[in-house]
């Protein structure tokens, strides 16, 4: 009786072998058209190229730069500081001062990347706040200096609400 051993067969020789790689390969060829086609490199003009999401720009809200401004005094913390403004039309608008009741202009209107001066006076009396502001590219932030006729001076930031 011949005891050797009979030879192995390749995997390819058998069924669920070349099932195995038939599979394989049809996945490997449908993950690489569905990536050239999620890519734009294959489906020609129906594909949509893929976008950032944007983010909205302040300046490009309804009303803008109607609305209240959060203020934050870089240079002083007291309390005598006002810490917002409230355009009631593009070019102006009511702050509340630490005594009393006040209303400002701005010059020219806020836009992105503009130089801004906003003039800050109380109704009854001689107070006097002058704001040299740069408005942010997105329209959300000016900032800038103020000195005001107290001789109080500093750095301030103005940030749009928008409500």
């Amino acid at each position: 009786m011949d005891e050797s051993p009979k030879p192995k067969s390749s995997w390819w020789q058998t069924i669920p072998g070349v099932l195995t790689a038939v599979a394989a390969a049809a996945t490997a060829i449908a993950g690489l058209i569905g990536g050239l086609h999620s890519a734009g490199l294959l489906g020609g003009e129906n594909v949509k190229p893929m976008s950032a999401p944007t983010e909205q720009l302040c300046s490009a809200r309804t009303g803008y730069p109607i609305g209240r401004w959060r203020v934050i005094d870089k240079s002083n913390a007291s309390a005598n500081s006002s810490t917002f403004v409230i355009f009631t039309r593009p070019a102006g608008g009511t702050w509340v001062p630490y005594a009393g009741q006040g209303s400002f202009e701005s010059f020219p209107t806020p836009s992105p990347g503009a130089e801004v001066v906003l003039r800050l006076r109380v109704d009854s009396g001689n107070y006097l706040s002058t704001n040299n502001l740069v408005v942010s590219s997105d329209g959300c932030r000016m900032d800038g200096t103020y000195n005001d006729s107290e001789g109080h001076k500093g750095e301030a930031s103005y940030f749009y609400d928008g409500k």
